[in-house]
């Protein structure tokens, strides 16, 4: 019959109180609710669209609503997983309008941009990056972009 070793008993519950410990830190920095984000996306033709994003994240996974111009879209994707506010994200779903054709770019970053992103199955890696508490900025390392949202919705895009 072996021996139960008291220092080996301690140091596994001591692990257990610090990983749980160190959980409880990690949910604290995760951002839940909803951001916002507005811009131009200027084409290499010179031609100037209006770009409008809303995410809302939850515990299991990221809603995403875009708008390029007049067409729009809502992404809902599930989270693969999470770290230190970072996210690898899986396309579940696209919703499109269906009395409307979507535009033909002839931009080649924004034509493969969006079959990229909202294509179901892709995975989409979000880095989170240091920014102010109201803001949130994200190294969408699949698409080589920098995102950044505020949690104030935007009251209109700024002139160029």
């Amino acid at each position: 019959m072996s021996k139960v070793n008291p220092y080996l008993c301690a140091l596994v519950l001591l692990s257990g109180f610090l990983h749980l410990g160190y959980w409880l830190l990690e949910q604290q920095r995760m951002p839940y609710g909803a951001y916002f984000s507005s811009g131009v996306a200027i084409l290499k033709d010179g031609t100037r669209l209006t770009v409008n994003s809303r995410l809302q994240i939850q515990a299991d996974g990221v809603n995403n609503f875009e708008q390029t111009g007049d067409w729009y879209r809502d992404f809902s994707r599930k989270t693969q997983s999470r770290f230190r506010g970072s996210f690898k994200l899986r396309t579940a779903s696209v919703s499109t309008p269906r009395d409307q054709q979507p535009p033909r770019y002839s931009d080649e970053d924004l034509v493969f941009n969006q079959a990229y992103y909202s294509k179901k199955g892709s995975l989409l890696t979000m880095y989170r990056l240091p920014t102010a508490a109201s803001n949130l900025c994200f190294y969408l390392l699949e698409l080589s972009k920098l995102r950044c949202f505020s949690e104030e919705r935007p009251k209109a895009v700024p002139p160029f």
